[in-house]
C-alpha cells in the first residue's frame, strides 16, 4: 500500500524498515517526548516485532513517511484503532528525523494520511490527541 504526495510518499511499514535510525529516534527524549512510549526503552527486535504485530492487526494501518527524492524514511503514521461499524479511526504521527521539523512535512502527511482514511478506507471521522505543549503537531493539525 503505497500513498504519494508532492515530497513524500507513505509505505505501510514492514520490520525490514526498522533500522538503527529508527532505533536511535525512539531512545532520543526530544523526539519521544510528546508520545506514549517516551520513558521507555525499545531494541531493535522489540520495535521489529511491534510492526509486526501492526501489520497482522486489520483495524491499524502503519505507514512510513519517506521522502520522494531520495527514498529517505523520516517518521512513522498510524491510523489506528479504526471502529469498521462506527467508521471512524485516530490518527498518531511522528518525524523522527529532526533535520525536517518545522518544513511542513507534517501536515503533508496529515494531509495524505487523511484523505487515504477518507477515500480508501471509507471512515467518517478521525481523532488525534495532542499535548497542549506539542507546538509543532498543533500547527500541523
Amino acid at each position: 500500500m503505497v500513498v504519494k504526495g508532492n515530497r513524500i510518499v507513505l509505505k505501510i511499514l514492514s520490520p525490514e524498515d526498522v533500522t538503527q535510525n529508527y532505533a536511535a529516534w525512539m531512545q532520543d527524549e526530544e523526539v519521544v517526548q510528546f508520545m506514549e512510549c517516551s520513558g521507555k526503552s525499545y531494541t531493535l527486535e522489540e520495535l521489529k516485532g511491534y510492526v509486526e504485530r501492526m501489520n497482522e492487526n486489520h483495524n491499524d494501518f502503519l505507514f512510513g513517511i519517506y521522502t520522494n527524492d531520495n527514498n529517505k524514511h523520516i517518521g512513522n503514521i498510524k491510523i489506528g484503532e479504526i471502529n469498521l461499524i462506527h467508521k471512524f479511526g485516530d490518527i498518531g504521527l511522528f518525524i523522527g528525523d529532526k533535520e525536517k521539523w518545522g518544513r511542513g512535512y507534517g501536515v503533508e502527511v496529515i494531509n495524505l494520511a487523511t484523505e487515504y482514511a477518507f477515500q480508501e478506507l471509507k471512515l467518517n471521522k478521525l481523532t488525534a490527541g495532542i499535548y497542549g505543549n506539542n507546538m509543532g503537531c498543533y500547527k500541523a493539525f
